[in-house]
């Protein structure tokens, strides 16, 4: 399974069940209710061992604001499950009904299909029914502070695989806007309106604009030329790497310190040295992406990432409004 699954095709039924096609219908109204990334979907599969899914959970999750009990859920469980026609369209009208933006879903069965601590087994305890996840699992998993330092036994994707490149679909073709229309490209003349952003940054590529990689070597020129550098950036995401610690995962603080050592984390704070269109990296989270070399102000350390997932540390940085306008861009391009 993949993100890609869970995206509602503009013409599918409405989830809104008024007989339309979403295109047709709420995909508009869905456009206004979207900021950054979010509102996101998340896609968790569960199953008696690594290989049989019979349960899916699906949640979104509105703001950044939103914990972890606040998140809209939805539970799918049946024989192999994630194999279902039928499940998959309705978690993609469950996403489209609220007007999800991304979604995650990371690889393979996260644990088994029974809840720990509200009947079907004890907190802290095993799960009877599945043997496979004895000691892999809930609060009772194993402390990996105990094990070999080689971490053998922590998943293979925690330890090294970072976050891979995805694409999104763009859901329709945007009208053309009049150059009436579009704002002053000048600093003095940009209101913060992060719904704006994106025509901004067409003010910026002018009528020239074609493909999104022709588009944005215009978009690098002109930043290459108008950034402020170095500027102090950080991470506004999570990094996938990191997502366990988010799961509550038992995980110590000092693994964590330790696998930090080596990548890139959303807890750190850089500074941007520069933007190519040269290069990737795994740490970009879109492909179609400008790449943002950064240097980690804890130990100087030189990572590439996504120049869409980054902001500025001071909100009054000359830098903060084109940063911002640049990812309502790339998304507003790839949606």
């Amino acid at each position: 399974m993949k993100a890609s699954d869970f995206e509602i095709d503009p013409y599918d039924a409405c989830p809104c069940n008024s007989g339309r096609k979403y295109k047709f219908c709420c995909l508009a109204a869905n456009k206004f209710k979207r900021h950054g990334k979010f509102p996101i979907g998340s896609v968790m599969m569960y199953g008696p061992d690594d290989k049989v899914t019979t349960k899916l959970v699906a949640g979104v999750m509105l703001d950044e604001n939103v914990n972890e009990n606040d998140l809209i859920m939805e539970t799918w469980a049946e024989p192999d499950v994630a194999a279902n026609p039928r499940v998959l369209g309705e978690i993609r009208k469950f996403f489209a009904a609220h007007a999800v933006k991304t979604v995650l879903c990371p690889d393979g069965n996260q644990g088994c299909p029974h809840e720990e601590g509200e009947g079907d087994f004890p907190a802290g305890g095993d799960c009877p029914h599945c043997l496979f996840w004895v000691g892999k699992q809930g609060s009772g998993a194993y402390d990996v502070d105990d094990e070999d330092e080689t971490h053998e036994d922590m998943p293979e994707d925690f330890i090294v695989t970072p976050r891979q490149p995805i694409r999104l679909v763009r859901d329709e073709e945007d009208p053309e806007l009049d150059e009436e229309d579009l704002l002053d490209p000048t600093p003095g003349g940009w209101e913060n309106d992060e719904q704006e952003g994106a025509d901004r940054i067409n003010a910026i590529i002018g009528e020239v604009s074609q493909t999104v990689e022709q588009d944005q070597d215009i978009i690098v020129a002109h930043l290459q030329k108008t950034l402020v550098l170095p500027c102090e950036v950080m991470i506004h995401d999570y990094l996938r790497w990191e997502v366990p610690y988010l799961n509550d995962r038992p995980w110590s603080p000092d693994k964590f310190a330790l696998l930090k050592e080596t990548q890139p984390s959303s807890t750190d704070r850089y500074q941007l040295l520069g933007v190519d269109r040269n290069e990737t990296s795994t740490w970009m989270l879109f492909a179609e992406d400008i790449a943002a070399r950064v240097q980690r102000i804890s130990d100087g350390k030189i990572f590439v990432l996504g120049l869409a997932d980054l902001r500025t540390v001071d909100e009054n940085s000359p830098n903060a409004q084109i940063l911002d306008d640049y990812d309502e861009w790339l998304m507003d391009q790839l949606w």
